[in-house]
């Protein structure tokens, strides 16, 4: 990139010394705000790796999905031994009070 000098020494040519002067600093600060190609290869590999982040996240979220599912059918079965278990005791706890009436009476 030619320097700012150099460039205003080619714009007096054509422009008057303030134009060429303003025009020189204009070039040179838009070439530098340049996105460089070595710049896109970087943002190029940043986002392929980005990529694959977010297909690896994609795969675990998936896994934890049928793991939650896996839990919540699991918590369903359980439930449903409780309410097997409380209508057990239920039925016990009637046993146990027809025998006591029925000792309690003999006696």
């Amino acid at each position: 990139m030619a320097t700012i000098p150099q460039i205003r020494t080619r714009l007096l040519e054509v422009f008057p010394e303030r134009q060429a002067d303003v025009l020189a600093h204009v070039v040179v600060e838009s070439h530098d705000d340049l996105v460089t190609q070595a710049d896109l290869h970087k943002l190029t590999g940043v986002v392929s790796d980005l990529a694959s982040v977010v297909t690896e996240l994609a795969e675990s979220q998936k896994e934890l999905a049928e793991a939650q599912k896996r839990t919540e059918d699991r918590v369903e079965e359980l439930a449903e031994a409780q309410r097997g278990t409380e209508l057990a005791v239920a039925d016990l706890a009637k046993q146990v009070g027809g025998l006591a009436n029925s000792l309690g009476g003999a006696a």
